[in-house]
């Protein structure tokens, strides 16, 4: 009883605990995560459970503060000379502003040639070059080429160890969702409990609509259905206040 007011999490945990001890005892028995009580159990829980959203699921912050850090560091002049390390990275966060697309299940895996990709988005070139997705795309396979000629024909877009062609080869979705980390934290995005490179998605769809983007061709860009309301409850959020910066 002392528990009965602890969280469904905390509670999984020791059910977790408990039946790795229980299958090393009875290994010929039913998983102890599969007995009826115990799944009847968690699942009233669940169903009683409230949990108060924090603000943080509420809002989402200003993508105008990557687009600046980007900008900034990666300016469009230096396309041709800056490390091929840094020129994808650049293109990884502005493709991820530009398509709303996710950091690891979208971006993360997309092939250097898929000709089974299911979505499809069609973009024109930025009077922003900084910006713009069509120009930097285009600098960086132009500038891969030459290690992408022994890699399997199954390779993707990205890559890893681009700065050895020794060792260059498809880049894994967590590494790309990493980099984006990485550049979110650099940019003075909080992302050490509050925002996670998913979080990317719903600042950039929401940017888009406070730019006068309407929700369904947003819906329709970024691959959301617009039966459905995905996109209204989990990434239309409102954008956090700024913070006045110290000069």
């Amino acid at each position: 009883m002392e528990n009965r007011n602890s969280s469904s999490q905390y509670l999984n945990g020791l059910r977790s605990s408990i039946a790795s001890v229980f299958k090393l005892i009875h290994p010929n028995n039913t998983p102890y995560a599969e007995v009826d009580c115990i799944k009847e159990f968690f699942e009233a829980k669940r169903k009683f459970e409230f949990i108060i959203p924090t603000k943080e699921k509420f809002q989402t912050w200003d993508l105008d503060v990557l687009t600046y850090y980007t900008k900034k560091k990666w300016p469009a002049t230096d396309h041709n000379t800056m490390s091929l390390y840094y020129l994808q990275i650049k293109t990884i966060l502005v493709m991820c502003m530009t398509t709303f697309g996710r950091p690891r299940s979208d971006v993360g895996i997309i092939l250097y040639q898929d000709e089974t990709q299911v979505k499809s988005q069609i973009f024109g070139l930025l009077k922003d070059e900084d910006l713009c997705l069509v120009r930097i795309l285009h600098s960086f396979i132009d500038r891969t080429k030459h290690l992408r000629s022994s890699l399997p024909d199954n390779h993707t877009l990205f890559l890893k160890f681009i700065f050895d062609p020794n060792k260059v080869g498809s880049v894994s979705p967590g590494t790309v969702a990493t980099w984006i980390k990485i550049c979110m934290k650099e940019a003075g995005i909080n992302t050490n409990k509050t925002y996670k490179p998913h979080s990317l998605r719903s600042a950039s769809s929401t940017k888009a609509v406070e730019n006068g983007i309407t929700i369904p061709n947003v819906k329709k860009h970024g691959n959301l259905s617009q039966q459905a309301f995905t996109f209204e409850k989990y990434y239309l959020n409102h954008i956090q206040p700024r913070l006045p910066t110290r000069k």
